[in-house]
């Protein structure tokens, strides 16, 4: 799943994922709120959930709490997803329990590459093992 209130963005993503041959199209959100709304609903959670943070109605950051405080939720692996490299930005995300934060890249190319990178982590579990050395990922 992915929560971003860019449909360009949510777009690219879309065939970045296709192009790395990933069938299953991911189910996008124009906000945290629109996000939660299904979560709260949903009978199967994602395997994985990126985030924008600069989202209208509820951020990325606000989204990302609530998802970790919830006891059904709060297991599913969450990626930040956002051109915002702040380092106390950064560190807030790790606070409330992200499991990566991924800078959005400036190419189609670095999308692709930076995506493929997070797919492998997800895969080999690396992802429910946070460490603050190891939580901002950029394109190679």
């Amino acid at each position: 799943m992915l929560a971003d209130d860019d449909a360009d963005d949510c777009l690219l993503f879309q065939q970045a994922l296709g192009d790395l041959s990933i069938e299953q199209k991911p189910l996008t959100f124009e906000n945290g709120q629109a996000l939660l709304d299904y979560l709260h609903e949903a009978i199967v959670l994602p395997d994985l959930l990126f985030l924008d943070i600069n989202m209208p109605r509820k951020n990325g950051l606000e989204a990302l709490k609530e998802i970790k405080g919830h006891k059904t939720l709060q297991h599913v692996p969450i990626v930040m997803f956002s051109t915002t490299r702040n380092p106390s930005t950064v560190q807030v995300a790790f606070g409330a329990g992200a499991n990566l934060y991924a800078c959005k890249p400036a190419s189609y190319v670095q999308l692709v590459s930076l995506l493929q990178r997070i797919l492998e982590l997800e895969v080999g579990g690396l992802l429910s093992h946070r460490s603050m050395d190891r939580f901002l990922i950029e394109h190679a």
